[in-house]
């Protein structure tokens, strides 16, 4: 009967923990969905809703038939999509007020050739909005090319950069999966003992440990801007359930170079978060000071058990 209640009660917090990463998974999806008014604002500032947007936005190529735009942050940018039907439905009235636009004598020199390029393939153009997206930015290239200032490098490597970000935001399920298996396995380990009847020596190891195991994906590679401004990210329930972590940094140079040490097999599984205006570090966790820390926490464990066996054969040895 005990032994059934513990592994029911074993079961209930993996299945609470599985739930909490299902829950965090909506709030820390890598991209959301977005708006059409919001698409071509982003895409070529042409306001169809009359709202005020004072923020530094922009777009990426189409990928997989989502339209994709941003709104950039400090620490990364802000993703959004939407599927293409959405895109058409405004699409001649974003095409009529480009031209408009672009036939004031105070329009943007970019405005004016994208015009003249739109002009000359005006038909391939109005039936397909991907053209235009194109034809933006190879305007865009070649004024920035001509400024000759480190732009046109950097507008490159950013449609690069965003591919393979891209490619991590496909396997968001994933970080889903991942977490969910990770958060019960560490579970049963921690409680493992518990759950077998054994000693206090056991169980000891076994929480003492748990504290380094907890911190390994990260050592690895997994949600490592969780301990900076940018905040908890790259995962899902994982970065927040290791912040409370940050203070375990006792020695210094020896954890950086522990740190370093470690093989970054888990950064790929990472979501990125994209170009930063800045960035500062708060002080993370590292390998030595989790093993000092999970030390600790065995010595504890060990001390507290040993203190109620020894309660209870004092409590024992005094009844009649």
């Amino acid at each position: 009967m005990v032994q059934r209640n513990k592994r029911s009660l074993l079961v209930g917090v993996i299945l609470a923990q599985v739930a909490l990463v299902l829950v965090f998974s909506v709030f820390m999806r890598p991209v959301r969905e977005g708006t059409s008014e919001d698409f071509w604002w982003c895409a070529c500032r042409v306001d169809l809703d009359g709202r005020d947007r004072d923020v530094f936005a922009g777009f990426y190529q189409p990928r997989d038939g989502w339209y994709i735009y941003y709104e950039q942050g400090i620490h990364g940018q802000f993703l959004y999509r939407l599927p293409r039907s959405e895109v058409l439905a405004d699409y001649p009235e974003v095409l009529r007020r480009m031209v408009d636009a672009a036939s004031h004598e105070d329009a943007s020199p970019g405005l004016c050739r994208v015009r003249e390029q739109l002009e000359k393939n005006r038909d391939v153009v109005e039936q397909n909005p991907d053209e235009l997206l194109a034809l933006i930015c190879n305007v865009r290239l070649e004024l920035l090319k001509q400024e000759d200032d480190g732009g046109y490098d950097y507008c490159l490597s950013a449609e690069e950069d965003f591919a393979e970000r891209w490619r991590r935001i496909q396997r968001y399920w994933l970080n889903v999966v991942f977490e969910c298996v990770f958060f019960s396995g560490l579970t049963v380990f921690a409680l493992w003992p518990w759950l077998r009847g054994k000693g206090r020596t056991a169980r000891s190891i076994h929480f003492g440990l748990t504290p380094f195991l907890l911190l390994l994906p990260y050592f690895l590679g997994y949600a490592t801007w969780t301990f900076t401004s940018a905040g908890p990210s790259g995962g899902v329930f994982y970065p927040f359930a290791i912040l409370p972590f940050r203070v375990v940094r006792f020695l210094g140079h020896i954890d950086q170079w522990c740190w370093e040490a470690f093989p970054k097999i888990l950064e790929p599984l990472s979501q990125l978060l994209g170009p930063m205006l800045a960035v500062t570090g708060f002080g993370a966790p590292g390998p030595a000071s989790a093993v000092m820390f999970g030390t600790v926490v065995a010595a504890i464990t060990w001390t507290a058990l040993r203190l109620r066996e020894r309660s209870k054969t004092t409590c024992q040895s005094h009844q009649p």
